[in-house]
């Protein structure tokens, strides 16, 4: 698939937004820790994952995939929800017609006993089948399957339906991104479900360098901006927008650990409201846990809250890592990015759960200015500290460096 700039109407592609930052795509985010050693390891630990993520090929575009079309195809997912009650780390598809076309590549393998399948016979037209892992966890589908299937909806004509695997998660994050495509092109298929396009009708698949789709940088994630954009154009003013501080304290879907130590958290939060008060931001502060009233936040309720950011605070979990697409799609200038601070373990704290655990592998593909700061060797896997000192000079850069929003108030303004 050749991608070209119009499939882009209502965004800037990611390379375009933040050229003064320099080569593209990122390595690393900005760490703040007083240790020029630390700093340096950082970036170099980083760097050389980010650079092995993209397959040592430098530019865009290397992410997008091959898509293999069959004529009358059958589908069948092997392994798509639950082993043994738990999510299918693996998921193995196969696609395939009688005449031997098969679709081979990650996740794609050949078919077994196809003498014995029993495939249902979809109705004439053409069709487009997409599967991977973690079918049932809301932040993988977010960052491993919505950005495939924004790029599968983009090339593939409009009257050509999709095949997914039935689950809830799919269901609820569609009904928000796109209720029209939910109802119109989707249809269901099930684990050991083979399904046969008919009528001289074709089958597409997409076959990704990576399963799931993080290697390579940067366009999937473009496409999903592109659809994002599409269908919630709204946009809000500064002062509707908020500052979310992410808390993993008192949730019920934390399952992991890494919760700040509750008095501490309390100083965090007085440290992001002085420096709130310093720097005039008109936006409100917001403490997201994914919890309304004793129960895990809906699908809605998460968009519209991640939906006004301008800036995320807080701890590596799902909680930031599954809703970071729904911020604003429309930066065009580095000043324009919502600003992301993440609390990870550095070389002190790596017990904690990884050395520099992070998302960052998706949130590169993001317009995002992504900052660090490290827990510090006070943290156990389960309650964490962080360095208030290096909070406050990561703020300070943020908003007030060169990247930062400068906003002008009434109070400022008459001085």
């Amino acid at each position: 698939v050749t991608v070209e700039r119009q499939m882009f109407p209502d965004i800037t592609l990611l390379e375009d937004v933040c050229p003064a930052e320099g080569s593209f795509p990122p390595e690393h985010g900005r760490v703040f820790d007083h240790r020029a050693d630390v700093r340096s390891h950082y970036e170099q630990q980083v760097g050389d994952k980010m650079r092995l993520f993209n397959n040592y090929i430098p530019g865009v575009d290397t992410d997008v995939p091959y898509l293999k079309v069959i004529q009358n195809g059958k589908f069948i997912v092997w392994n798509g929800n639950f082993t043994n009650g738990r999510y299918a780390f693996k998921s193995e598809a196969s696609a395939w017609n009688d005449k031997g076309d098969v679709a081979i590549g990650l996740g794609y393998v050949p078919p077994k006993n196809t003498s014995i399948i029993t495939t249902r016979k979809l109705p004439p037209g053409n069709y487009v089948a997409f599967t991977t892992w973690f079918h049932e966890n809301y932040g993988h589908f977010v960052h491993d399957h919505l950005p495939t299937i924004a790029f599968l909806k983009t090339v593939v004509p409009e009257s050509t339906k999709f095949l997914l695997v039935d689950a809830k998660i799919t269901r609820k994050v569609l009904s928000v991104l796109d209720p029209h495509f939910l109802e119109t092109r989707v249809m269901w298929i099930h684990s050991l479900d083979a399904v046969e396009v008919t009528g001289g009708g074709t089958l597409t698949v997409a076959v990704g360098n990576s399963l799931p789709a993080n290697n390579g940088c940067c366009r999937l994630f473009d496409f999903l901006r592109q659809w994002m954009a599409a269908t919630h154009p709204d946009r809000h003013r500064d002062e509707q927008r908020s500052i979310i501080y992410y808390s993993r304290t008192a949730s019920s879907d934390v399952y992991h650990g890494r919760i700040l130590d509750e008095e501490h958290e309390k100083d965090v939060i007085r440290h992001i409201r002085a420096k709130m008060q310093q720097y005039n931001r008109p936006e409100r502060l917001v403490t997201f846990t994914g919890q309304w009233n004793g129960e895990t936040m809906d699908v809605l309720n998460q968009f519209a809250t991640f939906r006004t950011a301008s800036t995320i605070i807080g701890p590596h979990g799902s909680g930031i890592g599954g809703n970071f697409v729904w911020t604003l799609p429309f930066a065009d200038k580095c000043q324009d990015r919502v600003q992301l601070l993440e609390f990870i373990p550095g070389p002190d704290s790596a017990y904690v759960q990884a050395l520099y655990a992070s998302y960052y592998v998706n949130w590169r593909k993001w317009p995002l200015d992504y900052n660090v700061v490290l827990y510090t060797n006070q943290s156990t896997p389960m309650t964490t500290f962080i360095d208030l000192n290096a909070l406050d000079s990561a703020l300070d850069y943020m908003w007030g460096g060169p990247f930062g929003k400068k906003f002008v108030t009434s109070s400022t303004s008459r001085g």
